[in-house]
């Protein structure tokens, strides 16, 4: 869900049409007050719209015959407005609607299908409210690079993981509801390419969410407090079509974080709702680390993706 204060896409479309609308309107009256004429044109260009809709309600040959002549006085009509607007030293579509796409008027569609420009819209809010925001730009399938593990087995399994997380994330659709949990120690790539799918998924028209296994215990642990007249938060995690859990095995684990945790993988399990979990940990971790719920869940519910070498970071710097 996007802040309060922040328009939904909706209402942004809703907004800017009836803007490049309003603005028309303002510039049609000052050039009425300079020209009374063209108030008049106007005026009759409304009304050819109602001439036109009764013309096709008559028989064959007369509805022909209105059609021409209607035609014609709307080109005479068009070409006196030309010439005025001009004689002003204004340009003859002046007073024309101005619409930031002109593809889809500012509606969003062009007829049911939906235009480029509220795709482009949707997936800019979509990459806002990920939890990652401008870093899905930069951390991508495209540019991860597989020559930065160490030749043989363990860059072989990176290739192996690389090529099912991109399939993953190209095949991801609303039937989608395996789970994945993405393990290896420090700096080998799990968070760019937990991003890099997160990125593909947005594009597709899904909502991810991103955050860290310690920010969603502790947005829990504030909500026990919260008032009746307040949303919690945390609905986030539960309604987005994937959410990505980062750096599982870091936070702060106590009784109250295993249960908010057990209750989130559980019900987002019930639900049909996949989760991506990133972990420095190995299944022995989990298990030490969490109860049998919980890692009979990541363990057995979970594809698991496995990556082994030497931290990557070093190497980019190099």
């Amino acid at each position: 869900m996007s802040d309060k204060t922040e328009l939904s896409v909706f209402e942004l479309y809703k907004n800017k049409a009836e803007k490049a609308r309003n603005d028309a309107d303002e510039r049609s009256r000052l050039v009425w007050a300079k020209d009374k004429r063209i108030e008049e044109i106007d005026r009759e260009l409304s009304g050819i719209g109602m001439e036109i809709f009764g013309a096709a309600l008559l028989g064959d040959e007369k509805r022909e015959a209105e059609y021409k002549r209607l035609q014609n006085k709307l080109a005479l009509l068009r070409a006196e407005k030309k010439d005025r607007l001009l004689a002003l030293g204004l340009d003859e579509h002046y007073t024309d609607v101005k619409y930031e796409c002109e593809k889809c008027s500012d509606t969003g569609y062009v007829g049911i299908k939906m235009c480029d420009c509220l795709k482009k819209t949707v997936r800019q809010r979509s990459y806002k409210n990920s939890g990652i925001g401008k870093y899905l730009e930069s951390h991508t399938f495209e540019n991860f690079d597989l020559s930065l593990y160490e030749f043989g087995e363990k860059r072989n399994l990176a290739a192996k993981n690389f090529k099912g997380l991109k399939q993953y994330a190209e095949e991801f659709s609303e039937s989608t509801t395996k789970s994945l949990i993405i393990m290896g120690s420090t700096g080998l790539g799990k968070t760019h390419l937990s991003a890099a799918v997160a990125k593909v998924v947005i594009e597709k028209g899904f909502s991810v969410y991103y955050d860290s296994a310690q920010n969603i215990i502790s947005t829990f642990e504030r909500e026990r407090f919260l008032r009746d007249d307040e949303k919690p938060v945390s609905d986030r995690y539960f309604d987005c079509d994937l959410l990505i859990i980062d750096d599982l095995g870091a936070e702060v684990r106590t009784k109250n974080s295993v249960s908010y945790f057990y209750t989130l993988i559980n019900t987002r399990l019930i639900s049909g709702k996949p989760v991506i979990v990133s972990t420095n940990l190995d299944g022995k971790g989990i298990s030490a680390n969490y109860d049998n719920r919980i890692a009979s869940r990541l363990l057995g519910e979970y594809d698991l993706y496995f990556f082994e070498g030497k931290d990557l970071r070093g190497q980019k710097n190099r």
